[in-house]
């Protein structure tokens, strides 16, 4: 073993510490113990542990502790075997600070080619780490054995900067084993300027994992700046899977997660897990899983959990087949917004969300998933799940309580082959908004070879087939359904059938202003029966003069099936052909028409609405007979007061009386007071107000006109005449 133990240790111009075996035997650790800081500069300046060609036994460990390490312009630390042996692992504890800049400046630990055994870990403790410039952390295997480990703890922040600049595991050309895994505990990590995290495998076996666990943040700048599981063209083995843990992700200016197989094996799963937010901003930024033109294997899942999601300025999250195999899904979960909209300012690509088949490959398309409180897509932004070869093509699928598609934002499910397009499905228990046209189509026509040229300009969900495939079905519930502004549901073909469309709208189906509802079969004069429309909305409403439609046209077919039921359908019609009005039409060019069925419950459509008449009816009350020697009726009503509780109870303090009205309405008389026990009414006498009420010995409310010898009730409050009450109201 060599120790040392100083305050200060520094290798120059090529000064080296080795520990070595040639032979039968271990070789021994390097033990370094400074104080205050480890400097080597220098090329060929480094302290090593190797197993020689000759050797047979294990390479030593390398123990580093001190303030400060620093390796600069070709300063190493190695730990390698070349014979049989394995490897020896490379410790590292720094209180403060690592530093490592310069091309061909790092750790590594290397099985080598002609070696026979495992690989050593890389452990790094300290409170910040950088690497800049080309340096570099390598575990690797060239020969037989499995790659070691890359364990990075920095307590406050990690950062890689600049191109060949990061820390990688490798199962090389002739490599046969697993490459090791890249494990990074910090509070930051930046990766910038083309600096890279990279799990491989270009011989035969799996590739390593990437853990990252961030607490506060994540940041990926730069184009190539990247973090990346591949199994190389010349691999046998699967891709790692990437992991990631942060407060907030953000991927910019081209900066990606991409897990990827150019061989034999499938590709890594992608998880992030950011609690805040996530950002992918710029062209080539975003996280994709690829299975590549050489590759013979599946694409894997991306998935995202984070509270808001946001793609902008042409940055994508990606899964294809260009290979042999599926492509893999993408399934993100915001609980509060997923928002992606905008294109690239310089070449005018979209932003999105794409899952893919090529041409040439073998497989089907993946699906793309999402779930969240508010979703929304727009400028232009696209969901697209497209197929071109005979595998189907992907299906989209949306739940959120609000949709927003709006200028020129469009959900696309299509096929250019023998597939079937997938299926469009969106849940949203409040409202879809799907309205206006993206602002630089025009543009991105001439710039861009996407299909914007062929399905326009309009905001919209669309499943298509440009060739003999089926077109794919939509599918949307909601409480709200708005097409406004050229807003498009379309489920048409070329030359296939057409695509179904089905609503289930609980309050309102809203059109307007040239929106469309289509299954179109034969868009390009051929063959192919339209699609079927099914609709269930409490009511349907169109402007009859802004031309919005439901059409399920063919061209040579038959014309599909609408069936919708409402409980009220305005501004929208029947006709046998479009006209420049609102229409809902199923005809065939040269086919057989189709059917249209309005199920409108305790409604005849064919009576129309009833015209109500220009001028008002005068509406006559019938008068009472006019009697002038008595007081004529009135009905006045002053609110909540005047009525006992209950009939047998009397009149409280706080309750007001109203007296009677007076028999002639000119002169109000008292009349006099007569006692309860000469109470008569004379069949000739005129009729009198009562003036009190008495109790009898029965418990029986008496009313009276006058005082009586009996003790009167001295609830009695002051009298109100009726005549103060109406002129009062």
């Amino acid at each position: 073993d060599i120790q040392l133990n100083t305050e200060q240790l520094t290798l120059l111009n090529g000064a080296q510490l080795t520990a070595s075996t040639l032979g039968q035997g271990d070789a021994g650790n390097i033990f370094i113990d400074a104080k205050r800081q480890v400097l080597f500069d220098g090329t060929k300046t480094r302290a090593g542990s190797t197993v020689e060609s000759s050797g047979i036994g294990k390479s030593g460990d390398i123990q580093i502790s001190t303030e400060q390490l620093t390796l600069r312009n070709g300063g190493q630390i190695t730990a390698s075997t070349f014979g049989d042996g394995d490897a020896g692992n490379i410790f590292i504890d720094a209180k403060q600070q690592v530093l490592f800049d310069g091309t061909n400046t790092g750790a590594a630990s290397t099985v080598e080619s002609s070696g026979i055994g495992k690989s050593g870990d890389i452990q790094i403790s300290t409170e910040q780490l950088t690497l800049r410039n080309g340096a570099q952390l390598t575990a690797s295997t060239r020969g037989q054995g499995d790659a070691g480990n890359i364990f990075i703890d920095a307590k406050q922040q990690i950062l890689f900067d600049g191109t060949n600049t990061g820390a990688a595991s490798t199962v090389e050309l002739r490599g046969i084993g697993k490459g090791g895994d890249i494990q990074i505990s910090t509070e930051q990590l930046t990766l910038r300027n083309g600096a890279q995290l990279t799990a491989s495998t270009s011989g035969q076996g799996d590739a390593g994992n990437i853990f990252i666990d961030a607490k506060q943040q994540v940041l990926f700048d730069g184009t190539n700046s990247a973090a990346a599981s591949t199994v190389e063209s010349s691999g046998i083995g699967k891709g790692g899977d990437i992991q990631l843990s942060t407060e907030q992700l953000t991927l910019r200016n081209g900066g990606q997660i991409a897990a990827s197989t150019r061989g034999q094996g499938d590709a890594g799963d992608i998880f992030i897990d950011a609690k805040q937010q996530v950002l992918f901003d710029g062209i080539n930024s975003g996280a994709a899983s690829t299975v590549e033109p050489s590759g013979i294997g599946n694409g894997r899942d991306i998935y995202i959990t984070t509270k808001e999601f946001f793609a902008t300025n042409g940055a994508k999250v990606t899964a294809r087949t260009s290979g042999q195999g599926d492509a893999g899904n993408i399934k993100i979960n915001a609980s509060d917004l997923i928002s992606i909209s905008g294109t690239n300012s310089t070449n005018l690509e979209p932003s999105g969300l794409l899952t893919s088949t090529s041409n040439n490959s073998i497989g089907k398309g993946g699906d793309i998933t999402l779930n969240t409180d508010i979703f929304r897509l727009f400028d232009g932004a696209v969901l697209d799940a497209t197929t071109r070869n005979d595998g189907n093509g992907g299906n989209i699928t949306v739940g959120a309580n609000q949709v927003e598609v709006i200028n020129g934002g469009q959900l696309i499910s299509s096929t250019f082959a023998n597939g079937r397009a997938g299926k469009i499905s969106v849940n949203a228990k409040d409202q879809v908004v799907v309205s206006g046209t993206n602002p630089s189509s025009n543009e991105q026509i001439e710039k861009v070879n996407s299909q914007v040229s062929k399905i326009g300009d309009s905001s919209g969900f669309f499943v298509l087939s440009e060739s003999s495939g089926i077109a794919g079905d939509i599918e949307v519930t909601t409480s709200k359904l708005t097409l406004d502004d050229s807003g498009r549901l379309i489920a048409e073909s070329a030359s296939g059938d057409g695509g179904n469309i089905n609503l289930q709208v609980r309050d309102l189906l809203l059109l307007r202003r040239n929106a469309q509802i289509s299954t179109n079969a034969g868009t390009e004069e051929k063959g192919g029966d339209g699609g079927n429309i099914n609709i269930n909305s409490k009511f349907i409403v169109a402007i009859p003069q802004e031309n919005s439609d439901i059409t399920a046209n063919a061209f040579t077919g038959r014309g599909g099936t609408i069936q919708i039921n409402t409980q009220g359908i305005i501004g929208i019609e029947s006709r046998p052909t479009l006209t420049n009005a609102s229409d809902i039409t199923a005809s065939s060019e040269f086919g057989v028409n189709g059917t249209i069925q309005i199920n409108t419950p305790d409604i005849d459509p064919k009576r129309g609405l009833l015209v109500l008449p220009t001028v008002p009816v005068d509406s006559r009350i019938a008068q009472g007979c006019y009697s002038p020697s008595y007081a004529q009726n009135k009905f006045v009503i002053i609110g909540g007061g005047g009525v006992p509780l209950n009939p047998r109870e009397g009149f409280n303090s706080e309750t007001p009386q109203v007296e009677w009205a007076s028999l002639n309405e000119s002169s109000e008389k008292n009349l006099p007071v007569i006692g309860i026990k000469d109470f008569s009414v004379p069949t000739s006498a005129s009729i009198v107000k009562a003036t009190g009420w008495v109790t009898n010995n029965k418990g029986e409310i008496t009313l009276i006109s006058g005082v009586p010898n009996e003790t009167e009730n001295n609830s009695r409050i002051a009298s109100t005449s009726c005549s103060e009450f109406v002129s009062a109201n």
